[in-house]
């Protein structure tokens, strides 16, 4: 872990922001990573850096690349965060959702898997 501010703010500030964008509260997503939602207030204020595990962790939580994270690419992809919301939602939902995927693909002529 870095504790040089000037590393840790651009960081801190892409976790709040992602997790703002997703609607996910500093608890919840603590509870993802398996941290405190104290040590994710001090991250977003850039006071401590993290651990790569750490950081696989909130990109799988967030849904997006460390890559993006880190500063070495612009944006965050799209695919990272439509997967880590359909990895947020209730078990219950998910035959629904797939039954709406697989229909957008067909209207719009994409290639439906598993047919």
């Amino acid at each position: 872990m870095s504790s040089d501010p000037k590393l840790n703010l651009p960081l801190g500030q892409k976790i709040k922001a992602l997790r703002a964008e997703q609607g996910i509260t500093r608890e919840r997503l603590a509870e993802q990573v398996g941290v405190s939602a104290r040590f994710l207030a001090d991250v977003g204020a850039g006071k401590v850096g993290l651990s790569l595990p750490t950081l696989v962790n909130l990109c799988r939580a967030l849904g997006t690349s460390a890559d993006y994270l880190l500063g070495l690419t612009g944006e965050p992809s799209p695919w990272e965060e439509l997967g880590a919301r359909l990895r947020q939602t209730d078990p219950r939902y998910l035959p629904g959702l797939r039954k709406v995927i697989r229909a957008y693909l067909e209207a719009v002529g994409g290639d439906v898997p598993g047919t």
